[in-house]
């Protein structure tokens, strides 16, 4: 049974070299329907005014939280900065180029609430360099989520949420992750036996050209995967617990 009062959250934004579209993310978060209690947007040492730009929204916005890290450590060390200024109930991860539709908040709380989950997953949609937005994707289609998580990441920060309790309970993002540092998250979030269910409601468009985006090399990728593929986790044959 749903609760009377609406779930509180949190939306921790990282931000490196993005301060030509920044200000678009977080605008998507103040229109949300229901309200944010905080935006905690972590610029991570940019080289470009990203740091300007952020404390100008935050003077204008009250619930804009801005940070701003001495040196450059990765999109997980800027949101483990991030986690550590929320207290909500639940906590979000979007990517300081993408940007949420109006009611994503509603209806992934919503669906948290009502079934009592720890993590929700929405849909999304690509949005190209020329603006177009494609299909509606989903990376996860509900199904076992370890089995899921096996193959590659097929979750996504943008368009899901986190139960607070649940982030700090994996033990947040492990920064010395430059590379699959999502993927390993979510496989941390499930080895806590934490609770997963999707939705089925278009929460997110992904940018896929909006800004300057981390290019690894295949070594790079290959030696992530590697290092994810031997998650105690993923090497474990019990059935994962999803609904």
């Amino acid at each position: 049974m749903l609760r009377a009062s609406f779930p509180t959250y949190d939306v921790v934004i990282p931000s490196h070299n993005r301060a030509h579209v920044v200000g678009d993310a977080v605008a998507s978060v103040l229109a949300q329907s229901r309200p944010a209690s905080r935006i905690v947007v972590v610029d991570d040492a940019s080289d470009d005014d990203g740091v300007d730009v952020i404390r100008s929204l935050a003077r204008a916005h009250p619930s804009v939280v801005p940070l701003a890290l001495p040196r450059n450590g990765g999109a997980s060390a800027a949101r483990n900065a991030g986690i550590a200024a929320c207290g909500a109930e639940w906590t979000a991860f979007l990517d300081s180029d993408d940007l949420w539709l109006p009611d994503a908040a509603a209806a992934l709380l919503g669906a948290g609430e009502r079934d009592d989950l720890d993590v929700v997953v929405g849909d999304f949609a690509r949005v190209e360099r020329n603006g177009a937005v494609g299909p509606r994707e989903r990376g996860w289609d509900g199904g076992d989520i370890r089995a899921a998580l096996r193959e590659r990441n097929v979750l996504g920060t943008s368009w899901s949420i986190v139960r607070r309790r649940t982030v700090h309970a994996a033990g947040g993002w492990d920064p010395s992750f430059r590379t699959c540092e999502d993927w390993r998250f979510f496989v941390d979030v499930a080895a806590t036996g934490a609770r997963f269910g999707r939705m089925d409601a278009l929460v997110a468009h992904y940018r896929t050209a909006a800004g300057e985006r981390l290019i690894a090399d295949d070594a790079d990728l290959a030696a992530g995967r590697l290092r994810m593929l031997a998650h105690p986790y993923l090497m474990a044959d019990e059935p994962a617990l999803t609904i």
